[in-house]
């Protein structure tokens, strides 16, 4: 990948003024060599050297309002992506935002600055974003941060969550000295794991603070640096590459971040509730099966509670889209079974479907239970407890598959959540959602399951009983895949699977499948 950043003066030196550096920046990107695949722009490149409310909403208005559709035009001709940072006037107010122009010209992501300096919330009026941004563009998993967030390991740690091949962070520093923004910019690219572009503005050659435009390898080598100089400055990286290092002394090589994942301690440095930790993986397992189903109205929350209260492994549950995109905790396409309404689950909104009772058809004594999201069970249980997410239907384009992938990010889930559906819902998964795993439901009434596995890259798959043997299991395992069996709620059964190798058995009663003398033979 051919990544190029600019560096212009900052305004006020050179006798520049604002207009002078904005048309600086697109002059310098219209000289960008053709075969470019990334140019990056720093913070406030529409309105550099202005310290009002007043001068940034005027200059906006009048002075560069077209800077968004130059540099779509640039993007557009050179066949390139532009990554830059702007103020932009919305209805809630001035904000920060980093735009990602893809080579169409189109805009591809956007990222709304999170942590604002005492400055930028009080003289300059600027509302702050509330949400980590990730973007999947031509194969490459994109972060973003900007500026001051560079401060912030924390922040850093719930982008690395995303696994970002690259984290674009346009800056405005001018004040801190060179050497520290090197250090944040090598420390923040180790800790994620992923390439980091940091891009500013020269604050002259003799200054020792600011500048120091760079791209740094997930290793912490500095391979590209602009120092206090100005114009252009070009890398071409595998952005594919990460650092691969011993997990421990004379130990096997693993990527840097997954050494980080696979032995922190989250529950130790983090606050208590959803996002606690890293649920472990167990072998042999039960998973409740749309939760407690046996006691409770299956897919609510409260079977889903007590499921965990009696301590399961995991939990299994069906997703169905509303008629607004809403993801439904359902698994009929219809409602007469398990609610009080009739109809497709997805002809209804999803404010209608809260109207409905979700308790009654399962006993009178859970008359008021309602239907949940899929945000309602990643809210109460993310970082808890592994799910089993069974997508009956990935929806157009993959959307429900999209919609996943964006909540699982948002409730930092991605690594205790599967998506387990059929072809296409794992090929959009692959596809849309790659650093989820997949569980493979494809032709479970067949000896071809553990094939399809394999060829959806599929991290676990879901046996029928009567279609799984001890070398199904032995060959799935030599791909690494884990076996689920759906389903048993008979001890002996459930036993009987465990001796051939079967990882997790789904179960509508733990309570009558789990056996209190299987703790020493089993791990149970």
């Amino acid at each position: 990948m051919n990544i190029a950043y600019i560096q212009p003066p900052y305004p006020h030196l050179d006798k520049m003024n604002p207009l002078d550096s904005v048309r600086y920046m697109l002059d310098q990107a219209l000289q960008v060599q053709e075969d470019t695949d990334l140019l990056v722009l720093p913070e406030y490149a529409n309105c550099p050297g202005l310290d009002s409310y007043d001068q940034l909403l005027q200059f906006i208005k009048r002075e560069s309002r077209d800077f968004l559709c130059e540099l779509s035009r640039i993007a557009k001709d050179k066949q390139m992506h532009i990554a830059g940072n702007v103020i932009r006037h919305t209805e809630a107010g001035l904000r920060n935002t980093t735009v990602w122009i893809d080579r169409k010209g189109k805009v591809a992501a956007e990222y709304d600055k999170t942590h604002l300096t005492e400055f930028e919330r009080g003289s300059l009026r600027l509302v702050p974003g509330d949400t980590v941004r990730h973007a999947v563009i031509e194969g490459i998993r994109v972060s973003f941060a900007t500026c001051f967030e560079l401060y912030f390991s924390e922040f850093f740690e719930k982008l690395a969550a995303g696994h970002p091949d690259i984290i674009i962070v346009p800056t405005y520093q001018r004040s801190e000295r060179s050497e520290v923004l090197t250090a944040q910019a090598i420390s923040r690219a180790l800790d994620s794991g992923s390439y980091l572009l940091r891009c500013s503005y020269a604050m002259g050659p003799t200054s020792e603070a600011g500048g120091m435009s760079m791209l740094v390898h997930p290793r912490g080598e500095v391979l590209s640096c602009a120092e206090q100089e100005v114009g252009i400055f070009r890398a071409k990286v595998n952005i594919k590459d990460k650092w691969w290092r011993p997990s421990s002394y004379g130990g096997g090589m693993l990527e840097s971040r997954e050494i980080i994942e696979r032995n922190r301690r989250a529950e130790l440095y983090r606050k208590a509730g959803p996002g606690t930790g890293m649920p472990a993986v167990k072998s042999p397992a039960l998973i409740a099966h749309r939760g407690f189903s046996a006691n409770c109205p299956e897919n609510t929350m409260p079977a889903f509670g007590a499921a965990i209260a009696l301590g399961v492994d995991e939990i299994e549950f069906d997703i169905r889209c509303s008629k607004d995109g809403e993801l439904i905790v359902i698994h009929d396409a219809t409602l007469e079974r398990t609610t009080n309404a009739t109809g497709l689950v997805s002809d209804y909104s999803w404010a209608e479907l809260q109207r409905y009772d979700a308790g009654t058809s399962f006993s009178p004594a859970w008359q008021g239970t309602k239907l949940p999201l899929l945000d309602h069970v990643l809210e109460q249980y993310a970082g808890r407890i592994i799910m089993n997410v069974h997508v009956k239907d990935a929806g157009e384009d993959g959307y429900v598959i999209k919609r996943i992938r964006a909540l699982a990010e948002q409730y930092d889930a991605a690594a205790s959540l599967y998506i387990a559906g059929d072809r296409d819902v794992l090929a959009y998964a692959l596809q849309h959602a790659p650093n989820i795993e997949r569980c493979c439901l494809v032709e479970q009434a067949s000896w071809h399951l553990v094939d399809y596995a394999i060829q959806y890259e599929c991290g676990r798959l879901q046996f029928f009983p009567a279609y799984c043997n001890e070398e199904e299991v032995r060959r799935a395992h030599a791909s690494g895949i884990r076996c689920n069996v759906f389903y048993s709620d008979n001890p002996e059964e459930t036993r009987r699977l465990f001796h051939i190798g079967i990882d997790a058995v789904l179960t509508n009663n733990p309570l009558h499948t789990w056996r209190s003398d299987w703790d020493d033979a089993y791990g149970i």
